[in-house]
Parts: C-alpha cells; structure tokens; sequence
C-alpha cells in the first residue's frame, strides 16, 4: 500500500494529551557541550521540538520536494507525551509483503530530515524493499527519556496500521545519542504484538546517560524540568530507564541491579566505536554495554575503526544493512530461562505485568515447561499482580496447568491466567485444594491469590 493513500483513507487520530506538561521556561539553556540552545526562554523552540497542539489528525508531506522520491514526512499533532512528533517515512515503489522495518534514530542535536542527507539508510533500505522510519522522537536532544520513547513508539505503531510490515523484521540503529535510544528502546519494548526489534546496531551509543551526565562540560540541559529534573544521584531511575547500563563515573562498574540490557537476550546486537573518536567516554560506554551484553548472554559484536571523527559515515551503512537483513525475531525456546527487568506496567514478553510501586524496577524470571505443561515465575520483585494466557506460552488449558511462583521480597502477589472460557474444577496450592482464586467470566480471567511465595509453592489449575 503506497502511504499517499492514506490521505484519500484517513488519519490517525492520537488520543488526548496534557498539552500543558513541562512548559517551564529558562532564561538560558545550554546543552552538554556548553552551546547555548535557548531561543526566547522557550524550551520546545530551543531543543527543536513543539508542544502537542489542538489538532487530532496527522498530516503528510513531501517536505516542500526537498525528500527524495518515496519519503514522506509525517506530523502527529496531538500526542500523550504532550509532544508533537514528526517523522520520516519512506516507502519503496515495491516493497517487500509484509516488509521489513529499518528505524534510524538520529544523534544529538539532528533531527529526523538529517538522515536522508548524513546517512544512504533511506535509499539503500528502501531499495531492498524494506519501510524505513526516522523519528524525531520529541526533539533534537532526547537523550531516550521517556517521552521521547512513548512519541518513537506512536511513530512505529502509527506505520504499522496503514504499512504491511513483518512484525519479525523491524531493526533499529542509531549514532551517538541515537544509538543509545535505539538500545533502550529495544530493551522497553519486549511485547511481541507491539514494536519490538530483531536486531539493533549502535554506532558509539549513549548508553548510560548517568555517565554521559557526568561527562559533560554543562549539565543544564540534563537537569532541566523538561528533561531529567536533576542529577542522576537524585533521580537516578529516569536516568536508568533511558540507558541500557547504569555506569559509575568514578569506577567504570556496571550496576547489575539495573542494567535494562540484560532484556535484549533474544536481541542480537552490533556496537560499533572509532577508536579515536574525541568523545572518549562514547567508546567506553559501547565497550561496555557490549561486555555487560556478554555477561546477560545477549548476542553482541563489538567493530571499530580507526577514525577520529564523531560522524555517521565512520560506520558502513551496506555493512549494517547486510548485517541486519538475515535476523528475525527469535521466539523463547521451550525450557529457556529469560531475565527480565520491567520499569513500568505494561506487557514484557506475555506478560502483563502491574507493578506494586511505579518509579522503580520490577526484575523477574519466567521459563515453561511445556512437557510438563508448567510454567515458572521467580525473582520476582515489585510486582502487584503478573498475568499470563497459558496458551500463549504454548500450554494446554484443556488439561491441567501448573505453575511455580517465588517472590523473594515477601509480598502478596497475584497471577492472573487469562483466555479461559469457564471457571476450572478445582485449584490446588502445594498439593491442597484452596479458595484463594477468584473466576472473571466476562473477561475469562482467573486470578490466584499468593500471599506467600518464598517456598516456591506450586499451583494446579485443574479443569
């Protein structure tokens, strides 16, 4: 389906925003490396970026004919994040059906339209039939935070609704600050029937923005309300949630409480470092996120050159684009045990995940035993209730299904299992009959009630 086509069908229409969110002003603002970036005190202006407007639906344009032939740029107006979000997207004249998905996340203080002249991502993706995006992710020096990953995601999701793409084939890379976004984003978005990424490549990344925090010559940008709030001591989870290590400055160490890079198991990635790059801490920081990837058993390559530049092209693009092209989304194998580090509500492999306090981590370890038709959930920490559809974890509901629960911070917990068409025959907890479960016949949800999960008890729900 060519996107021009859209116009004749239909916009998407984003859902309400808090326009007002953030909109202080500052009489200066100056970005890490000193420059000042304030244009009349007016924050959205100074980093590139405009506030969500009153408009619902998205608009479409051919950037005055200054993109080439098949790229579009794509504003949605009215977004959740409060942020308007622009975005490139270039459709071939044939694309592959379904087609794969490149998304190109740009560096510090470049915006989305600088990918079709700093890079050949566009032409020589979408000669190979594939959609590429460019996001400008809420404005020229995100740095991942939050909501500039909320605003890549509708960008993605916005795509995904009008293009024909293979939901097993989307790849991100990206280049100094995008390179970091594009590792954390791939380490948010683990569910399967969302965006979530086949394979990443990150080109000298920012992949610990505590250290990049520290690194920096001013740290007005960072500390602003629109941004972080404060010094990563202070607030260190949001600095945390948009890396994939959180590196101490002082002991080159990696927090291994809090290295989102552990979720990209099933993720194979490709860092990349010119080894005289003049920002030095970029070629720590890739060197390790890579061994830190190592550590989690995530699939890494670590290439470098000799360059002495800070600049897209040090990195091949047809280089990365080879490398890409053959990875597909791994599913877990039956048995596999996969770590996982959730900051937030939401799904993370199929599970939906609700945490008891937001504003902090919530680790935890699944595995399924399909012979055995079970399944395991353990380490778990911060986590009100955790629900699941057995059957998309390739277990039989028509017989009984078992599963293994520990909490080791010693709260009560809830595991919802979802998809079941009638309330079961009996439920057992360690081997004894229990009324500690609830059946939702509206939603086919049955919820267990542990209150005691640091014995590991097992659960049978008999149909």
């Amino acid at each position: 389906m060519r996107l021009i086509s859209i116009l004749l069908f239909g916009l998407l229409v984003a859902e309400g925003a808090d326009a007002q969110r953030g909109r202080h002003t500052q009489r200066i603002l100056r970005g890490i490396r000193g420059e000042v970036l304030t244009r009349n005190g007016d924050f959205f202006s100074a980093v590139g970026g405009n506030p969500s407007g009153m408009a619902t639906r998205a608009s479409i344009s051919n950037g005055k004919g200054m993109l080439p032939l098949g790229v579009y740029e794509v504003t949605l107006p009215n977004t959740p994040s409060g942020w308007e979000e622009k975005f490139l997207i270039g459709v071939p004249k044939s694309p592959l059906t379904p087609a794969p998905c490149l998304v190109v996340f740009h560096g510090y203080g470049e915006e989305h339209t600088d990918m079709v002249a700093k890079t050949t991502y566009f032409q020589e993706a979408m000669a190979r039939g594939w959609i590429v995006i460019a996001p400008l992710a809420a404005h020229k020096y995100n740095y991942a935070i939050d909501y500039a990953q909320e605003n890549a995601e509708l960008a993605l999701t916005w795509a995904a609704t009008y293009l024909t793409l293979d939901p097993d084939r989307f790849y991100a890379v990206g280049f100094s600050m995008g390179g970091g976004m594009a590792a954390s984003f791939a380490a948010r978005h683990l569910d399967r029937y969302g965006p979530h990424f086949a394979a990443v490549a990150i080109h000298t990344g920012t992949c610990s923005i505590r250290d990049v925090y520290w690194s920096a010559n001013d740290k007005t940008l960072l500390e602003s309300p629109q941004m972080f709030g404060g010094n990563p001591d202070q607030v260190p989870f949001r600095y945390q949630t948009a890396s994939t290590i959180d590196l101490d400055f002082s002991t080159n160490q990696v927090d291994p409480e809090s290295d989102l890079v552990r979720n990209l198991v099933h993720t194979p990635l490709y860092h990349f470092a010119a080894l005289n790059d003049p920002n030095p801490f970029l070629i720590n920081e890739t060197q390790q996120n890579h061994s830190q990837a190592l550590v989690r058993h995530v699939p890494s390559s670590l290439v470098t050159s000799n360059d002495s530049v800070h600049q897209w092209y040090t990195l091949d693009e047809t280089t990365v684009l080879d490398w890409l092209e053959p990875k597909t989304y791994q599913q877990v194998a039956d048995g596999e045990a996969i770590q996982v580090l959730a900051d937030r509500d939401g799904r993370w492999y199929d599970f939906e995940v609700t945490q008891s306090q937001s504003g902090g981590f919530t680790p935890f370890r699944w595995t399924v035993l399909q012979s055995m038709n079970r399944f395991y959930l353990d380490q778990i920490e911060n986590a009100a209730r955790i629900a699941v559809d057995p059957a998309k974890l390739g277990l039989d509901k028509d017989a009984t299904v078992e599963f293994v629960v520990n909490n080791v911070d010693g709260t009560a917990i809830e595991i919802a299992l979802e998809g079941y068409a009638q309330a079961p025959i009996d439920v057992r907890r360690a081997g004894v009959s229990t009324g500690a479960w609830s059946f939702d016949a509206a939603t086919g949800t049955l919820t267990l009630y542990e209150s005691d999960a640091s014995t590991f008890p097992l659960w049978q729900i008999i149909p």
